[in-house]
This record gives C-alpha cells, sequence and structure tokens, in this order.
C-alpha cells in the first residue's frame, strides 16, 4: 500500500506515539525511484501490532495499539 493509505489505515489502530514515528519513518523511505512511489506492506503481530515493512530485509518497524493499565 501507498504511503498516504497506510497512514490513514493506521491512523486510530495504533498509539499516538508510535503514528508520529511511523509517519517519520515512512517519510524518509517514501521514494523508491525517481517516478515511483514506495509501497508498504503491514503484518499483523503478537499483541495487536503490526509490522510495517518496505519489502527489504531488514526495512521494518513494529508498532502498537496504546497500552491501557488494568
Amino acid at each position: 500500500m501507498k504511503r498516504k493509505e497506510l497512514l490513514e489505515f493506521m491512523k486510530n489502530k495504533i498509539d499516538p506515539h508510535y503514528y508520529e514515528g511511523l509517519e517519520i519513518w515512512t517519510d524518509k523511505r517514501k521514494k523508491h525511484h525517481i517516478f515511483f512511489d514506495r509501497e508498504f506492506d503491514v503484518a499483523p503481530i503478537f499483541m495487536n501490532g503490526f509490522c510495517v515493512s518496505t519489502g527489504d530485509l531488514f526495512d521494518f518497524v513494529h508498532v502498537y495499539p496504546e497500552y491501557k493499565k488494568r
């Protein structure tokens, strides 16, 4: 998915702290080539979080929903 779609998808699903970090991380990686925008992959992980990847081997970030104390 494109950067804009990714940020819209994640808007209410993750903690605002992680969302700001995701915006910065994707902004630095948004251009893949001169004419093409980079695609981002999203996969669910343990504890209701998400792994966002660019498709490169070690280029990913984990984001999580807001932590609620019991």
